[in-house]
C-alpha cells in the first residue's frame, strides 16, 4: 500500500499569528467508500467547504521528461464538529484507489482561533491528456443514511498534447509530439543525401523529393524520387534519393508512421535541400 504525505496549505481570514500546525496525511486504499459507511455515527463533521482541482508538475518527474499529476485541493471548516473528524475521503473516478486522509495532529488538539478554513491538498493521480476527470470528497464520518450526503464533487477537463508539459506524457510521445528528426540534406551530383534520427515509436519512413516554391506547396506537388525506409530503434539513418533539374526549388518531405495521430503533434516534416556548393550538410530545423 502506497502512502503519500503532504504539508498542509492554510486560508489566513481573520488572525495573525501563527499558522495551525497540522497536516493532511494521506493513504491509498483500495475501493470506493470507507468503512464507516455502513455504520450511522452518533455525530459526524461539517462537510467540506470546498474542493478544488487543477495541475502541477510531479515531484518525481524528470526535468527533460516532466510529468503532470491533479492536485486536489479542500477546504476544512473551522467549527465545534471538528471534535468529530476522522478524517477526509478523496475518490477519483475511474482511479483504482481512494484516498483516506488523517490529519496529524487532530484538529481537536491543535489551536485554530481565528481561522475559517483550513485548506489541504494532495497529488498522488498521474495527468492523462485530454480527460475529464471527477473528483469526489467528504468527510468522515459520513453522514447518516437519509441524510444530506455531505459530499462535494468537481470536475477537471486536462489539456491535450499541444500543452508544452502534457506532450511529454507516453500516449504523446508514442504519437510523435517531441519527435526531432533533426534531419540534414546535401545535393551532389544529381542525387541528394539525406540523414535523419529515427524514433522507437515509429519504424517506417516515406522520404519524398519534390519540386516546388515553398515547404507548404511541397505535398501534392511535383514529386520527383521516393524511398522508404524501415528502422529499428532510435538511432541515425542516411539514405539517397535521386535527384534531376536545378536544386533552387528541392525540398525534402518526410513522412514517418507513428501509431495513433494528433492535430499539433508534427508529423511530415519538409524543409528545402541545401543547395551549398562546398558539398556541407545543411540542418533542417523541424
Amino acid at each position: 500500500m502506497k502512502s503519500l504525505m503532504f504539508i498542509s496549505l492554510f486560508t489566513l481570514v481573520t488572525w495573525c499569528g501563527s499558522y495551525p500546525q497540522t497536516r493532511a496525511i494521506c493513504e491509498e486504499r483500495l475501493g470506493s467508500v470507507p468503512e464507516e459507511w455502513m455504520y450511522e455515527p452518533d455525530a459526524r463533521p461539517s462537510k467540506l467547504a470546498a474542493l478544488n482541482v487543477s495541475l502541477a508538475e510531479r515531484e518525481d518527474a524528470h526535468e527533460d521528461h516532466p510529468k503532470l499529476a491533479l492536485t486536489i485541493s479542500w477546504a476544512i471548516s473551522i467549527d465545534q464538529s471538528n471534535d468529530h473528524l476522522v478524517g477526509t475521503w478523496i475518490r477519483v473516478v475511474g482511479y483504482e484507489n481512494s484516498f483516506r486522509c488523517q490529519y496529524q495532529p487532530p484538529f481537536n488538539e491543535i489551536d485554530t482561533t481565528g481561522y475559517e478554513q483550513l485548506w489541504f491538498n494532495l497529488t498522488g493521480v498521474e495527468a492523462e491528456p485530454e480527460k475529464t476527470y471527477y473528483v469526489i470528497g467528504y468527510n468522515i464520518p459520513t453522514p447518516m443514511i437519509g441524510d444530506d450526503p455531505g459530499s462535494k464533487v468537481t470536475q477537471f477537463r486536462t489539456p491535450g498534447c499541444s500543452n508544452k508539459t502534457m506532450m511529454h506524457h507516453d500516449s504523446c510521445v508514442r504519437k510523435g509530439c517531441i519527435w526531432d528528426p533533426n534531419v540534414t540534406s546535401i545535393h551532389s551530383k544529381n542525387q541528394v543525401e539525406v540523414s535523419f534520427t529515427s524514433s522507437k515509436y515509429s519504424t517506417e519512413y516515406i522520404i519524398r523529393l519534390c519540386r516546388s516554391k515553398s515547404e507548404m506547396e511541397c505535398t501534392g506537388g511535383e514529386y520527383i524520387s521516393k524511398v522508404t525506409t524501415f528502422t529499428e530503434g532510435e538511432s541515425r539513418w542516411l539514405t539517397t534519393l535521386n535527384s534531376t533539374g536545378p536544386c533552387d526549388l528541392l525540398h525534402i518531405e518526410l513522412v514517418p508512421t507513428f501509431p495513433g495521430w494528433h492535430p499539433h503533434c508534427a508529423r511530415t516534416r519538409t524543409a528545402k535541400v541545401s543547395c551549398t556548393p562546398t558539398g556541407k550538410y545543411h540542418i533542417i530545423m523541424s
